[in-house]
């Protein structure tokens, strides 16, 4: 009964808050920080709710381009946890039922072989969000790398 509860405890603090505003600016950053979070630790449930059904992320120069579906897949079992996930230098727009929040993140990955150096890679990012019935869903989130310990940017 312990296990049961606890899992439902985990469940309820890893989906979307959905405020009377959720696109208020201070309750929309939470609400990427989750989203943030969710990419990090691997949390395909907590993105079924989130992502808009027609969800699309870009990558960097357009390289590659995810769906709802391809992104909760890639978060589900197997998926590579990143030793860090932070957000910097957060900017908000809205109008009406949609905002946009744009800024760096900066992802640190585990060194390849045993006492090799943390890698790391810092993406300026811009993500749209839009409020349907109350609820805030993540639309789209492009991705540029801006930054890598590994290669150079062009």
């Amino acid at each position: 009964m312990k296990a049961f509860l606890g899992a439902a405890a985990l469940v309820l603090c890893s989906t979307p808050a959905f405020s009377a505003d959720c696109l208020e600016a201070d309750a929309l950053k939470r609400l990427d920080g989750q989203y943030e979070d969710a990419l990090r630790v691997g949390n395909p449930e907590f993105m079924r709710v989130l992502l808009a059904d027609d969800f699309v992320w870009v990558h960097n120069h357009a390289v590659a381009a995810e769906d709802k579906a391809t992104l909760v897949g890639r978060l589900g079992e197997g998926h590579e946890v990143p030793l860090a996930r932070r957000s910097e230098q957060v900017a908000y727009r809205r109008l009406d039922n949609t905002a946009v929040l744009s800024g760096f993140t900066t992802v640190e990955k585990a060194p390849r072989e045993e006492g090799g150096e943390v890698r790391g890679n810092k993406y300026h990012f811009m993500r749209t969000y839009v409020a349907v019935e109350g609820e805030c869903h993540l639309l789209s989130n492009q991705t540029m790398k801006v930054w890598s310990s590994e290669e150079e940017v062009n």
